[in-house]
């Protein structure tokens, strides 16, 4: 806020602090003049998991940035962040607790599938190591992932809400490996499935042959050999991920859209959703594109008129995800 600390003021009070699930925080209102107020947020960290993604990361997801020296916190230190007058810091403690909870276990199911959440943060504020990155492919290969000199397909699976496709594809200079194919059963993908796909690293491709040349999501991971042994490459570990996807990927997709979903309670999503008036838009003109594609006609309901506004109603695509659809009244 135009260079300010958010620390120091010519008066500084804090106006509410609270306790909860591991995380101090306080709520500041520093004074700068008789009418020149600022408000800052900051939380104090008290524990860690040996493994993991920390709730140090967590604030880095939501804008906080580590300060060293803090004079609102027991521990002298804190990730900080302005905040506006009426901030609801009851609602924040909440939200970032429930938030945490959730992206832990997107973690924990993702990297099952091979995924890896950026730890941005680490245990370095407990003194703990480095900032890293969960395990996951990282690596990718060049191309888009469907034209290659040699596409076999090896895998198929699908949960309640995706198909999943497996191949390997080998192609110029001497480029070979992986790539897993998503598609969802009820297309399109909501803006917010879209931008979490974003989020994980998912390219889009607009004609897939492993779905009837329909459009698809996908993910590469080049081939490593490093023996002549079965163990001695990564065979096994892209095998055991792709398996992975039919109990794993919609939950941890579903618990990442909850964490974010919590975080923007208060104004602090993370992934890089649309607002949620022009999520509306979005998805109502693709489903609305859908539909006049099939050439559906609306349904009236018995006894009721054709009006011509819209509403907006949610549909579970299956246990672990939602997604926005249009329905005409």
């Amino acid at each position: 806020m135009n260079g300010r600390d958010p620390h120091s003021a010519l008066r500084s009070t804090i106006v509410h602090r609270i306790t909860k699930d591991g995380a101090e925080i306080a709520f500041v209102r520093l004074q700068f003049g008789k009418t020149d107020l600022a408000y800052s947020l900051h939380v104090n960290p008290t524990s860690y998991s040996t493994s993991g993604i920390q709730q140090t990361d967590f604030l880095a997801y939501l804008g906080f940035r580590e300060s060293g020296q803090c004079p609102f916190t027991s521990s002298g230190r804190c990730y900080v962040r302005w905040a506006d007058e009426n901030f609801d810091v009851g609602g924040f403690a909440e939200a970032f607790s429930s938030g945490f909870k959730h992206i832990e276990r997107a973690e924990g199911e993702l990297e099952q599938c091979g995924f890896g959440l950026s730890r941005p943060e680490g245990l370095a504020y407990f003194g703990h190591g480095r900032p890293s990155r969960s395990s996951g492919m990282a690596a990718t290969l060049e191309g888009d992932g469907h034209t290659a000199r040699q596409v076999q397909t090896m895998k198929q699976s699908e949960d309640g809400t995706f198909e999943f496709r497996f191949t390997f594809v080998e192609g110029d200079r001497e480029q070979k490996g992986f790539v897993t194919h998503y598609r969802p059963k009820h297309p399109p993908l909501s803006s917010e499935l879209n931008s979490v796909f974003k989020y994980l690293g998912l390219n889009a491709f607009g004609q897939c042959p492993e779905f009837d040349f329909e459009a698809c999501h996908y993910r590469t991971l080049p081939y490593q050999k490093r023996g002549e042994g079965f163990f001695e490459n990564n065979t096994e570990f892209a095998h055991r991920c792709f398996d992975a996807h039919a109990a794993h990927f919609s939950n941890g997709i579903e618990n990442l859209l909850e964490s974010n979903a919590a975080a923007e309670r208060v104004g602090m999503g993370f992934l890089p959703v649309p607002k949620p008036t022009a999520r509306l838009n979005t998805d109502l003109a693709a489903n609305l594109r859908r539909r006049a594609g099939r050439g559906r006609r609306p349904q009236l309901q018995p006894g009721r008129k054709c009006r011509s506004h819209l509403t907006l109603r949610y549909r579970s695509l299956a246990p672990n995800a939602t997604r926005l659809i249009a329905s005409r009244n």
